[in-house]
């Protein structure tokens, strides 16, 4: 019989908790911050063959850098010239 009132008890107290936590996230209101940040023009591009990197790579991976000293690398072809553009998100 105890154990039945304990079990009660804390399944009351688990569900009452459950619901005050769903109450408070839905009155929150959440906003999208947006930053877009780009690079400069890629000024020297090479690549890199299946298996050069680890020996599960199956892909020819590509790689760029910029004129501001940053390596960029992508599984999509990169040229010379290109630039790339990063879109930051956050919730806040």
């Amino acid at each position: 019989m105890e154990n039945k009132i304990k079990w009660t008890l804390v399944l009351l107290l688990t569900s009452a908790n459950l619901f005050f936590l769903v109450a408070y996230l839905q009155k929150r209101e959440y906003t999208i911050a947006e930053e877009t940040r780009v690079t400069f023009y890629v000024d020297s591009v090479w690549t890199k063959s299946p298996g050069e990197i680890n020996t599960l790579q199956s892909d020819v991976i590509y790689f760029g850098r910029t004129k501001g000293g940053e390596i960029h690398s992508s599984r999509s072809k990169i040229s010379l010239g290109d630039s790339f553009v990063y879109i930051y998100r956050r919730l806040r």
